[in-house]
């Protein structure tokens, strides 16, 4: 029988709130980056928006930051976050109603979001 032992792991390191979110799209006026953008503005958080040009798309650099190749894509101090209905679901977090309120507001704001993409 194998005794547990105590061993310890580190912790990760802790996120830089300070940080101001940046979201990234490929052309002025990308309508997909719109969906975020007005989240984040309901919600009263600040958000830089870049326009990237192909110099910088093409580098090694960004590719490391965007792997997915798609646009727009939002850095936050926890992470980096693809996908437009994704984005904005994560900026509408911490709002009282833009998220909904019960469990089939939710849903149907999921079923609207799908739509939307679907169409």
């Amino acid at each position: 029988m194998v005794s547990p032992t105590n061993t310890t792991f580190p912790s990760p390191p802790k996120p830089d709130l300070t940080l101001i979110q940046k979201i990234y799209i490929n052309y002025p006026f990308n309508f997909y980056s719109f969906v975020g953008r007005v989240a984040a503005e309901i919600n009263g958080k600040t958000l830089e928006v870049e326009v990237v040009s192909e110099e910088t798309k093409n580098s090694k650099e960004f590719k490391a930051l965007n792997t997915t190749g798609k646009f727009p894509l939002l850095q936050t101090p926890e992470g980096i976050i693809s996908e437009s209905i994704a984005i904005a679901k994560y900026l509408a977090h911490g709002h009282a109603t833009l998220l909904g309120t019960n469990n089939v507001e939710r849903a149907k704001i999921d079923q609207w979001c799908l739509w939307g993409v679907t169409k």
